[in-house]
Formats: structure tokens, C-alpha cells, sequence
């Protein structure tokens, strides 16, 4: 695969520097808007959960709240590109909060993503790639979060002990692994505290409102991961190797506007807010823009896994 800015070469193209230039600008208005937004419907939906106990509706909210919990890997994602906010601490402080609610390491996953931006869907060297998805099995297990689950455990496990594998190692540089020991250790002490606070007042609270609900949406964003690049073919051209869905307006608001994903990677100085404004100008460029998430499944089912040899 190619180096990725023959792909901004492109994009600069079809745009323009200026226009880049414009569409790249940042705001804490915005960043302050979308996280008290994505706070209030947490609150609302662990509302809607807590009225709902005790009856048939308790596991329809529980999914709710689960979905509403894991999009604040959104937010987390944004911080990470340090676009959803002017400032750059508040990106910080904001991906850091939204990485203690998904239990991901902040740093960890800034390094691992920006790998993930630079070899989009290489298999050998994109550390997000799920190219096992292209089988009809591996498509369901991913969905099951299972993986997800499983490398979380193992990350928690090894990273406090500044233990890091062979595929950690390609994107984190050696002067950064004490700096990604300390951070697991810090969110150690936190879960910790939430338990031993959670024995201390005999409540179940933590595990109802935020640890079973986070179990229970994973799935969903599992889902939606799949859509990002599963299918895609394996070359340079963000326009090309990764796919736009045109989801639905409370979907689109509670990923901050990450269903366009090309446009995303096509120029990823863009923030969150102005991603709907390059969707319009990228659109008729991009090689895979679905409507709808359950389109973009039954072309991923179709295209891809049950593809003829």
C-alpha cells in the first residue's frame, strides 16, 4: 500500500487548500455543546433505566443506555485528533474522561489510532484492521465483542506490568511505553475505587448503571466499526478503502458525526461539526456511501463474505 498523502493530494484537489484551511478550524463552542449533549443523554437514558426496573422494559432500556454509554468512544475518538476542541487540554481532559467511561487507555489508543490513519485497512500494519471479518464466522464473533473483550482483558493485564507485544510496538514508541504503564496503573486505582466505594455503601449502582450497560452496547459498536472499512479494498485511497454511511439524525449526533468516515479520513484535521459540510463537497468522490447502517451490513454480507471464489 501507498503512503497516505497521495490521498490529501487528492483531496486538496477536489477542495483547496483554502477551503481546507476553512473547513479545519476548531471550536470549544461546539466541543462544550456536543459533550454536554452526550452527558445529558447518558443521565437521560440511565433515567429511562432506572423508571424502567422491575419490568419487561428493563432490557430494552438496558441496550439504550448501552448504546448511549459506548459513543463516548466518539467524543474519546475526536479528543484523540484533538479536533473536538480548540484548546488542547480540554481535548485531553475530555478524551481522558470518555476513556475512563469505555475502560481505553487515552494514549494507548491516540498512538494505535494514528497507525490506524496512517496504513488504513493494511492488514500487516493497520493495527485496527479487520480483515477477519471477511469470513461469514468472523464477522459474527467480532459482533459479539468477544475480541473486543478479550484484548481489553489482556491490555489490563499486561500494560501495568509495562509489558507491551511485538504488535504494540510497531506504532508506540519506546520513550512513550512508561508514559502508557503509568496511565493503566491511574485507571486501575479509579476502577478500583469504584468497587471498593461500591462494597462500602453495599450499592449496585456502578454495575447496573455503567458496567453491564457498557457490556451489553459493545455489540453496537461493534457493528458500526465493521461498516468503517470491512469490504473495502486494500489501498492508500481514503476515498476508496473506507466507506460512508448516511445514518440516521440521532445515530449521526451520538457518534458526533463519524458515519462519514471517508470524509473523515480523507482529511482528518477536520472537526466533528463540519464533517456534514465536506460530506456534500466529497460525496460524488467517494467510491462507497451507504444509506443506512443495515445497507451497508447486507452489502458487507453480500459483497464480501458470501463473495464466489
Amino acid at each position: 500500500m501507498g503512503d497516505v498523502q497521495s490521498t490529501r493530494a487528492s483531496a486538496r484537489r477536489i477542495l483547496g487548500r483554502q477551503r481546507i484551511a476553512a473547513l479545519s478550524e476548531r471550536s470549544n463552542a461546539h466541543g462544550w455543546v456536543f459533550f454536554l449533549c452526550h452527558l445529558a443523554a447518558t443521565v437521560l437514558s440511565g433515567l429511562v433505566l432506572w423508571v424502567a426496573s422491575g419490568s419487561w422494559l428493563f432490557f430494552p432500556a438496558l441496550l439504550l443506555h448501552g448504546v448511549v454509554i459506548v459513543h463516548w468512544f466518539a467524543p474519546m475518538h475526536e479528543c484523540a485528533h484533538y479536533t473536538a476542541f480548540r484548546s488542547r487540554r480540554l481535548n485531553k481532559m475530555v478524551g481522558r474522561f470518555a476513556a475512563l467511561v469505555l475502560i481505553l487507555p487515552f494514549h494507548f489508543f491516540e498512538r494505535e489510532h494514528n497507525a490506524h490513519h496512517r496504513y488504513t485497512n493494511d492488514p500487516e500494519r493497520d493495527p485496527e484492521s479487520l480483515f477477519r471479518c471477511e469470513t461469514f464466522a468472523g464477522y459474527l464473533y467480532y459482533a459479539t465483542s468477544i475480541p473486543y473483550f478479550l484484548a481489553t482483558l489482556d491490555w489490563m493485564i499486561r500494560h501495568p506490568f509495562g509489558r507491551f507485544n511485538a504488535a504494540e510496538r510497531q506504532f508506540l514508541p519506546a520513550n512513550e511505553e512508561r508514559l502508557v504503564q503509568r496511565e493503566a496503573l491511574l485507571m486501575w486505582v479509579v476502577y478500583l475505587a469504584v468497587i471498593g466505594g461500591s462494597i462500602w455503601l453495599g450499592s449496585w449502582g456502578a454495575l447496573i448503571y455503567w458496567f453491564v450497560p457498557r457490556l451489553v452496547g459493545e455489540p453496537v459498536m461493534r457493528l458500526i466499526r465493521i461498516t468503517e472499512h470491512v469490504g473495502r479494498p486494500r489501498v492508500s485511497d481514503m476515498l476508496a478503502n473506507t466507506r460512508t454511511v448516511e445514518a440516521i439524525l440521532p445515530l449521526r449526533l451520538l457518534a458526533w458525526n463519524m458515519c462519514f468516515h471517508i470524509e473523515h479520513h480523507a482529511i482528518p484535521s477536520v472537526p466533528f461539526y463540519r464533517l456534514p459540510e465536506l460530506h456534500a463537497e466529497l460525496k460524488h468522490h467517494a467510491a462507497d456511501v451507504c444509506s443506512g447502517y443495515v445497507a451497508a451490513h447486507s452489502k458487507i454480507i453480500s459483497g464480501t463474505i458470501f463473495r464466489p471464489d
